[in-house]
């Protein structure tokens, strides 16, 4: 709910060197090659990265719903949310399985599984 407010704002700072001009992230046969290539992050040299992970999310984004902001923002917030999910049942003693099974599920579980 935080970021609600955000879903519909523009791309801005390094979005644009890093998403909006990336010829990489327009293709998903790059997918492999950001494991072991900072310079796919951006367009300038000077600010490669090795965020495969970033880079593979906005990879899919894209080919989903190309240049929306909303869809990129919602993506995120997605992920985030499975990945907060995890952890918070893996510290509550849940299993891998069982976190992993439980994350897409969340808007219709009350309790999480052990």
């Amino acid at each position: 709910m935080v970021y609600s407010g955000s879903l519909d704002n523009s791309f801005h700072y390094d979005d644009a060197h890093s998403i909006v001009e990336n010829a990489h992230l327009r293709s998903l046969a790059n997918i492999p090659a950001f494991f072991h290539d900072s310079g796919m992050f951006s367009v300038w040299e000077d600010r490669a990265m090795y965020r495969p992970l970033l880079l593979t999310g906005c990879a899919l984004n894209l080919a989903v719903s190309g240049y929306q902001v909303r869809g990129c923002h919602l993506f995120n917030l997605g992920i985030r949310l499975v990945v907060l999910v995890f952890a918070i049942g893996r510290t509550a003693g849940g299993t891998v399985g069982g976190t992993l099974g439980a994350a897409p599920c969340l808007p219709f579980t009350r309790s999480m599984p052990r």
